[in-house]
């Protein structure tokens, strides 16, 4: 299994209207409107991954680094709006352990270790998948959106983090079907302007009726390799906040398989 820890951001899509770019030489009205039919647009896509404001997945990972074996791995994945989720390793019983996120702090729990063990949201679940890949950032409200051009069929946006947030990366660039307000492609920048990581959503599926992501490649361009992530299950659950406090995970440890 793995042994390095992370998990923020399952991104999917949405059916939406059809949204085009404006020309050169438009008005500041139609750039005006062009900017908020933007904002519309990723706004709808975002909706996809967080159609269910609480919910239960099953998700299935698999690294690849250059000289090293193939790693996969299972994950049981709890969500609560934006803020709490529950990261839950399956697996054989030696590799069973815990990661709880609640807004900006995460923790990993492990069975035979009393005290949970702080880590950042940069931390690794497995491969290039990490906790802000396992949360619930929305495009759509950590970010200020800007159309950059066409790109055959799609629609390519410059996002900007708004003033005040300190996020891991504060500039993106997006790839977006304005026909189906769908994510095709994502880059994630550094203040620097340098590419760290890219995502592709490669696959879609219906979950309970709903259409969301099925499967995405995250490339970690500062590190060799790459990370395939599938969604294997989607599903409504009720969910209180307790069942996300860090001792009772702890607890629940020693003696669930899936951490129900």
């Amino acid at each position: 299994m793995f042994e390095r820890i992370a998990a923020l951001s399952l991104l999917a899509t949405l059916l939406a209207p059809s949204l085009a770019g404006v020309p050169p030489g438009a008005s500041s009205q139609s750039g005006t409107q062009e900017a908020a039919s933007g904002r519309d647009l990723i706004a709808r896509a975002d909706q996809v991954r967080t159609f269910w404001d609480e919910a239960a997945l099953k998700v299935r990972v698999t690294a690849e680094t250059p000289g090293k074996p193939v790693q996969a791995g299972e994950f049981a994945v709890y969500v609560k709006g934006k803020d709490l989720s529950l990261v839950w390793f399956l697996g054989a019983e030696k590799d069973r352990k815990a990661l709880v996120t609640k807004g900006k702090d995460a923790w990993l729990l492990l069975p035979k270790t009393q005290n949970a063990i702080k880590v950042p949201k940069s931390h690794r679940v497995a491969g290039g998948f990490s906790v802000s890949d396992a949360a619930r950032v929305r495009f759509s409200e950590d970010y200020e959106s800007t159309f950059e051009r066409k790109d055959g069929d799609l629609e390519v946006y410059r996002l900007i983090s708004k003033e005040g947030l300190k996020l891991q990366f504060p500039i993106i660039r997006l790839w977006v079907d304005p026909k189906e307000a769908r994510f095709h492609r994502t880059e994630f920048l550094l203040s620097s302007g340098r590419k760290a990581k890219e995502i592709t959503f490669d696959a879609y599926a219906l979950f309970g009726g709903k259409p969301g992501i099925s499967k995405m490649t995250i490339v970690d361009v500062l590190k060799p390799g790459k990370t395939v992530v599938e969604y294997l299950e989607y599903e409504r659950v009720s969910l209180p906040d307790a069942f996300f406090d860090r001792e009772a995970v702890r607890k629940r440890l020693a003696t669930s398989a899936n951490g129900r």
